[in-house]
């Protein structure tokens, strides 16, 4: 079982969507389960972010995603971002 951990901008971000879409809140308990338990099932991403796997879901038809590392050594999941697809990898890489 994983630790969760968040960026510091991460849980920012993180606070306003949840403020701003509440029909998400549900869900988002259900990504952040599935990083304690299973952080290994979501896609690895390329590149820059080759470290950093990604949770995809929409939040009122826009895709959205949630970027995430997994640091074993120390047996946590540190949440890069979350926000709509493009902004979310720009503000991961800037945070790797």
């Amino acid at each position: 079982m994983f630790e969760v951990k968040y960026h510091r901008k991460a849980f920012k971000e993180i606070q306003n969507l949840l403020r701003t879409n509440k029909e998400i809140i549900e869900e988002f308990e259900l990504f952040l389960k599935d990083l304690e338990d299973k952080p290994y099932l979501f896609e690895k991403k390329k590149g820059k972010l080759k470290s950093c796997r990604a949770i995809k879901f929409k939040v009122k038809g826009n895709a959205w995603r949630l970027v995430f590392r997994i640091i074993e050594a120390e047996n946590y999941v540190e949440i890069l971002s979350i926000d709509l697809h493009d902004q979310a990898y720009s503000s991961a890489e800037r945070r790797i």
